[in-house]
């Protein structure tokens, strides 16, 4: 009887303890420290681990968070953890900005596509080291005057069964729930 009194005690405080964990604001518009596009109003910056396995398939759960940019009225999830979890910046770019050209973000040996999300059309431009090493993708779309460039970096790792297929998947699984949200 005292054991199961101490067990009920301890997990009624680890409850207590616990029930605070794990709340993340949905509004990170905050600039974090990316690193903005010359003229950029603003800024925000996620680093994601990569432990665990995230196929490019998987559903949005619980280890999904919410980027919610009040100010330009969008926002998207991401995945935080898995093996295909990007580190991502979201930055803005105002007309005649040199990095955008027709919509799209310019790279040196970048491919760029046109893709529909939502009523929302983005140039996706995507480049890859040379060595298959590492990418950077980049999603520009237009909301009001100001251009949104979402971008994604990863590095390969080469101990782990990876494909950029499956990374480029995920991609476009994280940018297919963005969403205006004014």
């Amino acid at each position: 009887m005292r054991a199961t009194n101490i067990l009920l005690s301890l997990t009624a405080a680890l409850l207590i303890v616990g029930a605070g964990c794990n709340n993340v604001p949905a509004d990170t518009s905050t600039n974090t420290g990316a690193i903005a596009l010359p003229g950029d109003s603003s800024a925000a910056n996620v680093n994601s681990s990569a432990d665990a396995s995230t196929p490019a398939t998987a559903k949005i759960d619980g280890t999904w968070k919410t980027y919610t940019n009040a100010s330009l009225g969008y926002g998207f999830k991401w995945p935080t953890t898995g093996r295909y979890a990007p580190m991502w910046s979201a930055s803005f770019a105002k007309d005649g900005n040199s990095s955008i050209k027709d919509g799209c973000y310019v790279t040196a040996d970048g491919k760029s596509e046109t893709i529909s999300v939502e009523g929302s059309s983005f140039c996706h431009t995507s480049d890859t080291a040379k060595d298959d090493s590492s990418a950077t993708d980049y999603y520009v779309t237009k909301k009001g005057g100001q251009y949104v460039v979402l971008t994604f970096t990863k590095n390969k790792d080469a101990a782990k069964n990876f494909s950029w297929n499956d990374y480029r998947a995920t991609l476009a699984q994280i940018v297919s729930t963005y969403a205006i949200t004014k």
